[in-house]
């Protein structure tokens, strides 16, 4: 797989993002590339036959096409690591069996981050409208993620028109029902996106399998799992998360230290089982009663 890496000469930045089953022209290979120049972002589709080493301009650029243009503030990319399809700067929630509290743990994170900064919740499980208490139509129903995905020639645009709000400070960015399953370019399209915002972000990546890519690049993943041993055993095959969130469950006789042990990483929230959190989802109110338990996920 070819490396990524990622440039800048001062107001203008290129971030690059390389996938393997893209369409390559001679002897390159094809990868999606952001620009940002003053208050311009552009992704644009290059075929690139050698690479950048050091300042030197050792790299041929060619077949670049102007795929889409939209208005964005000034920001430089963080350089990606290599090799990787794609790196995403954003908090990353996921789980290895349905059940375990991933999406509601995400749709609190966000709450909990929207009352001090401006925040996107991206929904790629597809759970969230009826967590959060919304409708589950916006300004074109039926259309989410999943489209845009699946469309020709995917508008950076589009993204925000299916954007629906929460609360004054946070956004979702909905699936449009089910999960947003797309192909690992059009994952890569949006994770250049992703990085590009100015907000914070969450993805709600839940347990599908065709959306690991986004775990396993992830500038920061945290998996949440029950004390159960088959949830354990799913999750030792997936990539290791930075941080684990556990919702205990009493009478289970995994301790926090089993895992830890299990999965090679820590604990960093652990959050009761308890009626109080099933009634306020329910009931659609977590967002404007969010039960004191999940604000012990205030810690990121």
């Amino acid at each position: 797989m070819p490396p990524c890496w990622a440039l800048s000469f001062g107001t203008l930045s290129f971030g690059t993002l390389s996938f393997p089953d893209a369409p390559a022209r001679g002897d390159g290979h094809k990868r999606f590339v952001a620009e940002v120049d003053g208050n311009r972002t552009r992704l644009r589709w290059i075929t690139s036959h050698t690479r950048f080493e050091g300042g030197g301009a050792h790299q041929v650029l060619a077949a670049a096409r102007t795929s889409t243009t939209r208005q964005s503030s000034t920001r430089t990319l963080p350089p990606a690591a290599a090799p990787c399809p794609f790196e995403v700067d954003v908090l990353c929630f996921s789980s290895a069996k349905g059940g375990a509290g991933c999406s509601v743990t995400a749709a609190a994170v966000s709450l909990l981050f929207a009352e001090r900064e401006p925040t996107l919740l991206v929904d790629l499980a597809g759970d969230q409208p009826e967590i959060l208490g919304l409708s589950t139509s916006v300004d074109h129903p039926g259309e989410g993620l999943d489209t845009w995905g699946a469309s020709g020639d995917p508008s950076p645009d589009a993204l925000r028109w299916l954007e629906q709000p929460v609360t004054a400070q946070l956004g979702l960015l909905g699936s449009g029902g089910g999960v947003a399953v797309m192909p690992e370019e059009r994952l890569s399209m949006l994770a250049v996106l992703l990085r590009s915002e100015r907000r914070r972000v969450v993805v709600d990546v839940g347990d599908h399998p065709q959306l690991l890519g986004f775990v396993a690049n992830a500038r920061r993943s945290v998996l949440v799992t029950r004390p159960c041993y088959v949830a354990l055993s799913r999750a030792r095959r997936l990539p290791q998360p930075d941080d684990i969130v556990v919702v205990a469950e009493p009478h289970r006789a995994l301790t926090s230290g089993d895992i830890e042990a299990v999965l090679g990483a820590a604990i960093v929230a652990t959050v009761p089982y308890e009626p109080q959190i099933f009634r306020a989802v329910d009931a659609g109110l977590l967002v404007a009663r969010l039960p004191k338990s999940l604000r012990r996920l205030d810690v990121f």
